[in-house]
This record gives C-alpha cells, sequence and structure tokens, in this order.
C-alpha cells in the first residue's frame, strides 16, 4: 500500500515529516486482537481457540506466525503461509484440529489460530503470538490458566497428647499451586488466621499437580468453652474464583468438660476471575 502526500508548503515540512510518519504507523503490520480463555478446568472443555488477529500491507506477504509458551524458545506453533508450511511442537501432537480455520479467512490468515482439544493443566502459561515480516514484527502475549480443583481435600483433628490436637489441612491434585488458610471463627466478620501457605510438605506429582498441608497445635485450653469452637480451612486457586472450605465444630461435652469436633464440607464455588492482559 503507498500514500501519497501533499502539503502545501505554507504548512512546512515539518508537519509533512509527522504526517508521514503517523500514516506509516498505520500501514505497518501489526496485531489488532489476542484471544486467549483467561481460565478454564482442566478436561472441561471439548476445545478452546486460541487466535492472533493481524493487519497486513502489501509488504508483509513473506510472513510466518508463531506461538510460544511460557519461556519455552521453542514454538508451539509456527505457520508460513507461502510455503503452505505448518508445525505443532510435541506438546500439541494428537491434540489440536487440524482442519480448523478461522472465518473471515484468507491465504494469509486461515492457519493464524489454534484449537486445542480438551487443554489440561500441563497447558497453563503465558502464551505469546509473534507475526513476522520482511517489513517488521509484532508480538502480544496473555494468560490462560488451566486449573484443577483438589482430588482429595481434608480438615482432620488428631489426638497428640492428653492435652494438644493438631489440626491439619491437606489438599491433592490440585492446580496451580493454591492458597491454604486456616482459621478460628470468632465472630463471622473477624476470623482469627492460624495458619497460611506456609505449607508443611509441598509435593508436585508426576502429572504437575500439587499435594499441599498446613497444620497447627491447639491446646486443650483452646478447644475448651460452653460455646462451639469453629475452625476452617480455606482453600483458593489463584487467578480464579475456585473457592473450597472445610470445618470443625468443637461443641461442649456434657461429661468431662472437653469439646467434641463435628466435621463440616461446604460446597465448592468454579468460576473464572477475568485474568488482566499481560501486554495490551
Amino acid at each position: 500500500m503507498r500514500f501519497e502526500l501533499s502539503c502545501p508548503l505554507r504548512r512546512g515540512i515539518f508537519f509533512c515529516f509527522i504526517l508521514g510518519v503517523r500514516l506509516a504507523g498505520l500501514a505497518a503490520l501489526q496485531i489488532t486482537r489476542l484471544s486467549v480463555p483467561p481460565c478454564i478446568q482442566s478436561g472441561s472443555q471439548e476445545s478452546v481457540v486460541l487466535d492472533c488477529e493481524y493487519n497486513l500491507t502489501e509488504k508483509d506477504k513473506s510472513m510466518v506466525v508463531k506461538w510460544f509458551l511460557n519461556n519455552d524458545p521453542e514454538p508451539i506453533y509456527q505457520w508460513i503461509p507461502e510455503l503452505n508450511s505448518r508445525h505443532f511442537s510435541y506438546r500439541l501432537e494428537g491434540r489440536v484440529n487440524m482442519k480448523y480455520t478461522v472465518s473471515p479467512s484468507d491465504d494469509y490468515t486461515k492457519y493464524r489460530a489454534i484449537k486445542i482439544l480438551r487443554p489440561t493443566i500441563d497447558l497453563s502459561g503465558l502464551y505469546t503470538c509473534t507475526v513476522g515480516s520482511l517489513s517488521g514484527s509484532d508480538s502480544k502475549e496473555k494468560l490462560m490458566i488451566v486449573y484443577s480443583p483438589p482430588t482429595v481435600f481434608t480438615l482432620n483433628s488428631t489426638c497428640i497428647s492428653g492435652e494438644k490436637e493438631r489440626l491439619s489441612c491437606q489438599a491433592e491434585g490440585v492446580f496451580p499451586l493454591p492458597h491454604l488458610a486456616m482459621y478460628e471463627v470468632t465472630s463471622p466478620a473477624r476470623p482469627r488466621e492460624l495458619a497460611a501457605n506456609s505449607f508443611d510438605s509441598e509435593i508436585q506429582t508426576i502429572t504437575g499437580a500439587y499435594n499441599v498441608e498446613i497444620s497447627r497445635e491447639l491446646t486443650m485450653e483452646d478447644l475448651r468453652g460452653k460455646e462451639p469452637k469453629v475452625f476452617k480451612c480455606v482453600l483458593s486457586i489463584p487467578g480464579t474464583k475456585y473457592q473450597a472450605e472445610r470445618s470443625v465444630v468443637y461443641y461442649p461435652a456434657a461429661t468431662d468438660g472437653h469439646n467434641v469436633p463435628v466435621y463440616v464440607n461446604v460446597t465448592l464455588l468454579a468460576t473464572c476471575l477475568l485474568v488482566l492482559n499481560l501486554l495490551l
């Protein structure tokens, strides 16, 4: 595309220069929109589409589209329209719809997007699309969190001695690394935090999910009383609104004055937060 400038001399050469720079900027290769889901539950969707929209000029026909995931220098996907060449890394082999094309499409846009089938936690992370040609390049990035709720989530009370008990909160098979916090609910508005994210143990399994545990020792003095004593553990997954709670309520016993534990599970919530673009 060619721009003809006609500037009256009285407006000066400087004005023409500025106008030319602006027009050239509008004509340059540019990514106009990056479409990446902010968060999804692992294995819960048939497919998701990652799309990279861009504009082109006549100078940008010798071009290449690349997608990267996190800090991996090897693109997970590369498309060179003029060579009719498409390449997927081992991470996407057998996991994409090869027939998918964007609509509307032409020879220089039809294979710019990736349609991933049933994404799992190993495909969670920062996605970067780069589009380059002989005349220039552009890139944008967005985060897609593929999360997994815990397969096991418990709050247990164990007697250590006659005067002590240990409250242990455990979660297994959760991704990404969750936030765990334990509270004594002295009042609904002001719970007292007992422990948070100082994990007694943290193990990353072969699948990439986490097993984590926090605990707190309580004395019999902490547990005695005429009113029920409520303790709870709250699990949340960063970047989402996923939250789960486990509670134990110590009710006063009629015989020895010691409170007796009763366990309560709270319904899980699973919705996604809107994750801000890391690069607008």
